[in-house]
């Protein structure tokens, strides 16, 4: 009984403040979708002798956890239904149900989480920072409506794949997670564009328009004549509301997406790498690539490969 109120008391410690779901929606982006989920995956159940949340209440949680580099934080919970001591590490990715939950072992740690919590009238959002115990940031924030449609079928089969002890599950629920967030975020962005002024909808539009045309023949003011936009216009409120230039970001994408080429296993050569990148010469795509990453393209496959 006594380790089931230490739970209750560490529970309420993560209840936090409510705040705006655009603030949400920048850590969800960096939690979940600006990088892949590359940690460990944990499986926290109910604890013996309790009821799911799920038999009354459908639930699921998925919680990617912050941990400084290079240290361990030890967290007790019900992992697979048998309570116990888990080790989780930067990036590590807790699934189960909302009442299999966990604690840390010391009340002293320094660690983080991002979570999203699937009920059965809304989706929570929550984000939460402990100093050395201490909370240093502790927010939510819930959607207008529960998960429906694809979203609500995804939840299911992830439900169901993360308590089938007996599976590989691993190789089911990650990518059943990552489809899962991207899909969410993906809902939660179109809600909140309808919400959004004229201005930061266009901006939003031509973000879209860069990202599925990065590696056409194309330049920014190819993209604002066939919007219909002013130039300069377009420019300022792009700035405006990413922080970046509209031909700084379509380099980063140009960048980025060379990098995934450079380190897949089709060992491309340089010059069809620069062409399917939207560099026109590979001369100043290696130029270009070696100016950002102080290595190039080939430096950078054999800095990979090693």
């Amino acid at each position: 009984m006594q380790k089931k109120q230490s739970f209750k008391n560490d529970l309420a410690r993560w209840l936090g403040e409510s705040t705006d779901k655009k603030v949400l929606l920048e850590h969800f982006k960096r939690t979940f979708i600006d990088k892949p989920l590359a940690g460990n995956f944990h499986y926290a159940f109910t604890y013996p002798g309790e009821r799911r949340c799920s038999e009354l209440l459908y639930t699921l949680r998925i919680c990617s956890f912050e941990v400084p580099a290079g240290e361990t934080l030890k967290m007790r919970g019900a992992f697979d239904g048998m309570v116990g001591i888990g080790d989780i590490h930067d990036g590590d990715i807790l699934c189960g149900s909302y009442n299999g939950a966990t604690e840390t072992v010391d009340p002293e740690a320094t660690y983080g989480g991002f979570s999203i919590v699937f009920h059965t009238h809304h989706i929570r959002l929550h984000y939460v920072h402990f100093l050395e115990g201490k909370i240093a940031e502790n927010i939510y924030c819930y959607t207008d409506k529960p998960c429906d449609g694809a979203l609500q079928m995804m939840c299911q089969a992830l439900d169901i794949a993360i308590h089938n002890i007996e599976s590989n599950r691993d190789e089911i629920c990650r990518p059943l997670a990552e489809a899962l967030v991207n899909q969410l975020y993906s809902e939660l962005l179109h809600s909140f564009d309808s919400a959004m002024d004229e201005t930061s909808k266009l901006a939003r539009k031509i973000k879209y328009h860069l990202e599925c045309n990065f590696s056409e023949n194309i330049n920014c003011s190819l993209i604002c004549d066939e919007l219909g936009v002013n130039r300069s216009y377009a420019s300022q409120i792009f700035h405006r509301n990413f922080g970046i230039t509209m031909n700084d970001y379509l380099f980063d994408l140009r960048i980025a997406a060379a990098k995934k080429l450079l380190t897949s296993s089709d060992r491309l050569k340089i010059a069809d790498i620069a062409k399917l990148c939207g560099f026109q010469d590979s001369g100043y795509f290696s130029r270009a690539f070696r100016r950002k990453e102080k290595c190039t393209p080939l430096e950078f496959r054999k800095k990979y490969i090693s």
